[in-house]
């Protein structure tokens, strides 16, 4: 018998990376689809978030990018 923490139904795009999210933070998952050769074939608009919310990953990128030079810069400072 197979012990999973969590199940997702359904092996689409989201389900697929549900899947993927969770068993990276370690969690026993266990991934349900009906169709074994469509496990996350991507939706009709290949785009990040889709195209309501690509603007969202474009400012969160900028942000990160904006978060990890300030700490290669502190890092730097300190490390001298």
């Amino acid at each position: 018998m197979c012990e999973a923490t969590l199940i997702v139904v359904g092996g689409g795009h989201a389900g697929a990376e549900a899947a993927l999210a969770a068993a990276r933070m370690g969690i026993k998952t266990l991934l349900i689809t009906s169709c074994k050769t469509a496990i996350a074939r991507m939706p009709c608009n290949p785009a990040i978030g889709g195209l309501a919310k690509s603007h969202l990953v474009y400012e969160s990128a900028k942000k990160i990018t904006e978060y990890l030079e300030g700490i290669s810069y502190t890092y730097q400072i300190f490390e001298d």
